[in-house]
């Protein structure tokens, strides 16, 4: 994991978990990979839902139908002055 190879290298001490975020519900409730499981136990990441609406990753991974969203989501990542 990113994490400890950055932990190890001396870049970065971590004092709290790595917030993960995910919006898919089920995921966040029922976690099943064994490695993330493991690391939520141990106190390394802790597991959020976030709702689609406010998943900006969505601009890159989705398609858009809807202006509003894209351009709400577009706007996040850049500013419109700079359009």
């Amino acid at each position: 994991m990113i994490r400890r190879v950055l932990f190890d290298l001396g870049m970065i001490e971590f004092l709290e978990p790595t917030p993960l975020f995910n919006d898919n519900r089920g995921a966040v409730d029922s976690i099943r990979e064994v490695a993330v499981r493991d690391d939520v136990k141990a106190g390394d990441i802790v597991i959020f839902h976030l709702p689609g609406i406010n998943n900006i990753a969505d601009l890159f991974t989705k398609e858009i139908s809807c202006d509003k969203l894209f351009q709400s989501f577009a706007f996040q990542l850049i500013s419109p002055r700079d359009l």
